[in-house]
């Protein structure tokens, strides 16, 4: 049987501490290089989390949202003026991908207020990333700062940092598959939930890594089918849209696949396999 533990299980050795009451407590800290905040939380910028009443909410008790990606540029423009009018010192920010108009997304986005531009992909540690990175900080006018992520290995922060990003976002992916769905291993498939650490697992652009991590969680939500593939719905897939499927071939793929969460992907997509 698999061991648990609950609270009345596990002590937490406590220490000597010269803090006389919690008002003493200082809880501010850099969400990026430039920008600050009371508490050290965030909203994520998923389309069923993060939007205008959020972003409110978030500010108002210190931290901080950041507004999705999953409607209209000029909708996401309007609602951070919507923001700026009600919060003229508040901090709200806005993510956008590296590909399609994400240069004039992210002008629009700082003309219109937002302090942050999130960098919101699923793997941050990307020639695409670095690409839209060095066009944002050379051709965007304004004052922001630029948020980047998602990552995982400390090469990964390195880089990132020396591409100019002006804070990090740690950790990949909250998306899940169902245990019995199968990934292409060193070994051939496998199922996910006999996957080890060290496994050696191909990724989305066909090279052989380590398995640095397994996550398991109980999830109570729905699961959806994309091609026979059983997941939550905010787990993303490696897709081309069909508008560049006259263009896109093996030397290019990189340029014009993207990021899209399950729930959001229509007929307009194929998914990338890897061969």
């Amino acid at each position: 049987m698999k061991e648990c533990l609950t609270y009345d299980d596990v002590g937490i050795k406590p220490l000597l501490s010269d803090i006389k009451h919690r008002e003493d407590c200082n809880t501010i800290t850099r969400v990026t290089k430039n920008v600050y905040l009371d508490i050290p939380i965030v909203s994520s910028p998923m389309d069923t989390v993060t939007d205008y009443k959020m972003c409110l909410e978030m500010d108002r008790l210190g931290g901080m949202g950041f507004l999705h990606r999953f409607k209209s540029s000029h909708k996401i423009a309007k609602t951070i003026r919507w923001f700026r009018n009600e919060k003229p010192d508040g901090t709200i920010g806005a993510s956008i991908g590296v590909t399609g108009d994400y240069l004039k997304q992210a002008q629009l986005y700082v003309y219109s207020g937002a302090q942050i531009i999130l960098i919101d992909v699923a793997h941050g540690h990307h020639i695409l990333v670095k690409e839209a990175m060095e066009k944002i900080k050379n051709e965007v006018k304004g004052q922001f700062d630029l948020l980047v992520g998602n990552i995982a290995t400390k090469e990964a922060a390195k880089d990132l940092c020396e591409w100019g990003a002006d804070g990090l976002r740690i950790g990949i992916g909250g998306g899940c598959f169902t245990p019995g769905m199968e990934v292409l291993t060193d070994n051939g498939l496998k199922r996910i939930i006999d996957i080890e650490l060290n496994d050696m697992v191909y990724t989305h652009t066909g090279e052989l890594k380590p398995v640095i991590n397994k996550l398991e969680f109980d999830r109570d939500e729905e699961i959806i089918e994309i091609n026979d593939i059983e997941c939550t719905k905010n787990h993303e897939f490696y897709v081309i849209h069909k508008k560049y499927k006259d263009v896109v071939d093996d030397d290019n793929l990189d340029k014009y696949a993207e990021w899209v969460e399950a729930d959001n992907l229509t007929d307009d997509y194929f998914l990338v396999e890897i061969s």
